[in-house]
């Protein structure tokens, strides 16, 4: 029975998925079209998917002869069923009559040709979403208006206007040459012409300098052959960048997709979703990609389980699902009687802790549910959204999650912090950017934080049967205090009948150990699926175990654990490379890892100021590469006289930041604009200044951009925590008076801000 229900639920994430990546690839000739790549049967392929223009009126109702009833529109579409054939040979297998709930379809040469059969294929699905004549059609159809906010009518009448009528920018500059605007720059502003917004993105893979806005007039241009050739760069990039996932991952649609939601943000995150119709060209095409993909993903899985299909509007079809994770800064700087010697890896393994619980807690949930990756929409900082599908099997599931992880809260930590969960009942009408009610969209983002509200009143549950059962801890203290985690139990005693640090604070130290020599974590269902169990760490998490892992060449892709279904995830958490590369080949999680390094001027010094740093066996800690103690950043910022002599205070400074106001920016600062594409992209902006670009920079920013000798103040930097929407930062004290306003300095250009106009800002204290 329990073999059934592992097997059941397998091919319903299966099937899931192939829903997901269907809706994340509806948009996918975008890039092709814009790119201009050879399409030879182009006409053949447009009768196939693309809708066609009614003849049109002039206003005193005579027919207007500029436009041809037969005319196709939404060319873009026809180009998503060409280049879905020119990366299949990289994909999962969706080409059998396997890849249900779609059905299979011919082949290549018949599609291009335009005599494939009239199935309801993936590609079909995907391709088909502004002529949907199926229900799997209708459901990425759907999810692709909803990600925009538009109603049903609004949606119509975008399906029906001819590139002439609304177009007229698109048209004079071409699409090819459109490129990105801020939603920054739109935050508390009245206008509604973006032609009037002076800021944009260049049209770039994703890199921590490529995520700075510039001047429009310095990234658009009149040429359509040079914006297409930019766009043929990113599309030879995806060609190349989908052949290096391994081949063996193909085996997982799930952990395949993970890995390919990683290149896409690499190659369209500066891409518009949109150039046309009036649009505000604001969002990336792969937010676009990403909040279309998780709403197809809950729309089909509760048609598909409650058998209904009405199509109406204003029934609470998907389940927004939101988690906190609370009690961070004890977490963090939670302290026991030997905390100081090891407190560098402490608080850099406690500060990941709290990213690898989340990452777990959001995955238990999403396999609860048998949803895709691409479900999640948000993970960052200790929280994160799921947008599933409403019904009474999944809240079962959420409850179960619930009482599961507050039991490992008050096992682990008794309490002293959790994960909370809270879900949201949401309409396909509660997207909408506007109706005759109102705004939709904005009381729903408004809904969603009095709903959590409550859920941080409610703290692990303690008045319920479940969680009550696991609060009598005060008899597991027979071996004494953990030495470096002093409010929890030791996990015994060694020779001397001393405390043994507990398993929850070995971790720590091991993470704090690992991740500068690791750059990537498997998470497994077993310590026995690898092939050295000790790989793992003491505790399992959720129910998963964790690796850090060397270098794919070699460890190996771990194939066999994809075909055996024990491999859950593989992550790519490194810093960005000295050139800013983000891709890798695997699935990305941008949380930061970054802690200074002995360099080789500071080994050699006859006279370093370091002489006086010791390890807990007395010796000297000067050689090169050595990761640097709190006690090597306190002498960073010492001087030396003519006489060799070192003057100055020895000290750290801490600085701790972050955004004012978010939650009221989130709710107001884009009223009558939001959309759920909009607040998910957002949302990744606001992480990946302190997430990508802060950790980046004081790795590698002040050896490349030599020409600003301010960014050298960010070197002995260490990044305790940065990301979501505020970060911690240790270093030599007046380094960090000076990193603190370099920081200032960058986030206003990050985000637009001028001397006149300061839209979105973050506070700081240093001490």
């Amino acid at each position: 029975k329990q073999e059934k229900i592992k097997k059941d639920a397998t091919m319903l994430l299966a099937q899931t998925t192939c829903i997901a990546i269907a809706a994340y690839l509806q948009d996918l000739g975008k890039l092709a079209e814009r790119a201009h790549i050879d399409a030879p049967n182009l006409d053949a392929l447009k009768t196939l998917h693309c809708p066609t223009v009614g003849t049109k009126t002039n206003a005193d109702g005579s027919p207007n002869t500029q436009f041809a009833a037969d005319k196709h529109t939404h060319v873009h579409a026809a180009y998503t069923s060409l280049a879905f054939d020119l990366l299949e040979p990289h994909m999962p297998d969706f080409a059998g009559s396997d890849c249900k709930p779609f059905s299979g379809r011919g082949s290549a040469a018949d599609r291009q040709a335009g005599n494939a059969p009239d199935t309801d294929s993936l590609v079909n699905a995907a391709a088909n979403h502004h002529k949907p004549t199926t229900f799997l059609q209708w459901v990425i159809t759907q999810a692709d208006r909803l990600a925009s906010g538009l109603d049903r009518e609004s949606y119509d009448k975008y399906n029906c206007t001819d590139d002439a009528e609304l177009r007229d920018v698109e048209r004079v500059r071409g699409k090819e040459n459109i490129r990105q605007a801020t939603l920054f720059e739109q935050i508390n502003q009245a206008q509604t012409g973006w032609q009037n917004l002076t800021l944009r993105y260049p049209l770039a893979t994703l890199s921590p300098n490529n995520v700075f806005p510039k001047a429009a007039d310095d990234v658009e241009k009149s040429d359509k052959v040079a914006g297409a050739a930019q766009y043929q760069s990113l599309w030879d990039a995806l060609l190349k960048g989908i052949s290096e996932i391994p081949k063996s991952h193909r085996a997982n649609p799930a952990l395949w997709l993970d890995h390919f939601d990683s290149l896409w943000l690499h190659i369209a995150q500066a891409i518009p979703s949109t150039t046309a119709n009036g649009h505000v060209p604001d969002v990336s095409l792969y937010d676009h990609a990403r909040t279309t993909a998780a709403l197809a993903a809950g729309i089909w899985r509760y048609h598909n389980e409650t058998g209904e299909t009405n199509v109406d509007v204003d029934q609470k079809k998907l389940l927004l699902i939101q988690g906190d994770f609370f009690g961070i800064q004890n977490f963090v700087f939670a302290d026991g009687a030997q905390s100081n010697k090891k407190a560098n890896k402490l608080l850099r393994g406690r500060s990941f802790m709290v990213n690898l619980l989340t990452e777990c807690a959001a995955l238990k949930v999403l396999e609860a549910l048998e949803l895709p990756p691409t479900s999640l929409m948000l993970n960052a900082a200790g929280k994160f959204l799921i947008v599933a599908h409403n019904t009474e099997s999944a809240q079962a599931a959420i409850a179960k999650c619930r009482t599961e992880f507050n039991t490992w809260f008050l096992k682990e930590t008794f309490g002293e912090c959790g994960i909370g969960v809270a879900a949201t009942g949401a309409s396909a009408a509660d997207f909408c950017l506007k109706d005759a009610k109102g705004r939709p969209f904005d009381a729903l983002i408004e809904q969603l934080h009095k709903d959590l509200d409550v859920q941080k009143h409610r703290r692990l549950n303690l008045t319920a049967g479940e969680t009550k059962a696991h609060f009598n801890v005060l008899n597991q203290y027979q071996h004494g205090e953990c030495p470096l985690q002093g409010r929890i139990p030791a996990s015994g005693t060694d020779a001397e009948n001393k405390p043994v640090n507990s398993h929850l604070a070995q971790d720590q130290v091991a993470i704090g150990e690992k991740l500068v020599k690791d750059s990537r974590i498997a998470i497994v269902r077993h310590p026995n699926d690898l092939h050295n169990p000790n790989d793992c760490l003491k505790l399992d998490y959720f129910g998963y175990h964790i690796a850090f892992v060397k270098d794919k060449d070699k460890q190996g892709n771990f194939g066999e654990l994809v075909s055996a279904d024990r491999l859950v995830r593989l992550l790519d958490f490194d810093t960005a490379n000295e050139a800013g590369n983000t891709w890798q080949g695997f699935a990305r999680r941008f949380v930061n890892t970054y802690a200074p390094l002995i360099n080789d001027i500071e080994e050699h010094d006859e006279q370093s100021r370091y002489t006086t740093v010791r390890d807990d066996d007395g010796a000297v800690m000067k050689k090169q590469g050595d990761l640097k103690t709190l006690q090597h950043l306190a002498l960073d910022d010492k001087t030396q006289t003519e006489h060799g002599h070192w003057q100055g205070i020895t000290a750290i400074a801490a600085v701790k930041g972050d955004i004012d106001n978010l939650g009221a920016l989130f709710q107001t600062g884009l009223t009558g604009k939001l959309t759920f594409s909009r607040w998910a992209s957002l949302s990744r902006q606001v992480h990946f200044f302190f997430s990508l670009w802060l950790p980046w920079a004081c790795e590698h920013g002040w050896k490349e951009d030599a020409s600003h000798p301010e960014l050298a103040c960010l070197k002995n930097t260490y990044t305790v925590y940065a990301g979501g929407d505020d970060f911690f930062l240790l270093g030599p004290w007046h380094s960090q008076i000076k990193a603190v306003q370099v920081i200032k300095a960058k986030f206003d250009a990050y985000v637009g801000n001028t001397a006149s106009k300061q839209a979105i800002t973050f506070s700081a204290g240093i001490v």
